[in-house]
């Protein structure tokens, strides 16, 4: 039995910095490439540069979230540059209002259940085609994100001889909320290691 801890990732300690933060890097390439001259070949870490955050300024970030995923998309995109918005219902945690707005974000607090920000925020980034919304219900770059769990886990298995086929079959025990990131590492289980890895949600 292994634990994959998740709770050591950076920024938002949570499997959410997996996803959050793959989508914020997919923005930041697309706008270095279609209004700058980034190259699939070029060192990327070009994009922290004083000449990409000039860029990125003219941009913004909303997501709508109560923890993690706030923490996650709202400190890496606030570290590229991008005007970045979280949105959070009533019971977000104040300890995480106060490391986003530490780290740049405008935090918009609403008195309402998490069921109704979500819209809310959707609303405002649609106001605006250079604001990208991280679309926590429907979102396949962070799906995506999600998904790069199972080429780790591809590697640690191969690392420790542990073969998976038909008579060595595996059970991956996912918590779940939402259900995005579970269903994304599952889809990434699937696809990269194939039919005898067996996801569970909890």
């Amino acid at each position: 039995m292994f634990l994959k801890a998740d709770s050591q990732l950076p920024i938002s300690g949570s499997i959410k910095s997996r996803g959050g933060i793959y989508e914020v890097l997919k923005f930041a390439e697309h706008i270095a490439m279609t209004r700058s001259d980034l190259t699939y070949l070029d060192d990327y870490r070009i994009l922290a540069s004083e000449k990409y955050r000039k860029i990125f300024a003219n941009y913004g970030v909303i997501v709508a979230s109560t923890g993690n995923l706030a923490l996650s998309v709202g400190i890496a995109a606030a570290k590229f540059g991008f005007k970045t918005t979280v949105y959070m219902s009533h019971d977000a945690r104040q300890w995480k209002k106060d490391k986003l707005r530490a780290n740049g974000v405008e935090v918009k607090e609403f008195d309402t259940d998490f069921s109704d920000v979500i819209p809310k925020a959707r609303e405002d980034a649609g106001k605006d085609p250079n604001i990208h919304f991280v679309d926590d219900e429907g979102s396949s770059d962070l799906f995506l994100g999600y998904a790069v769990a199972a080429v780790r886990l591809q590697k640690q298995l191969k690392d420790n001889g542990i073969l998976v086929d038909k008579d060595h079959q595996v059970v991956v025990y996912l918590p779940a909320g939402v259900g995005g990131s579970p269903s994304g590492v599952a889809f990434g289980l699937k696809m990269i290691i194939g039919p005898y890895i067996h996801a569970v949600f909890l």
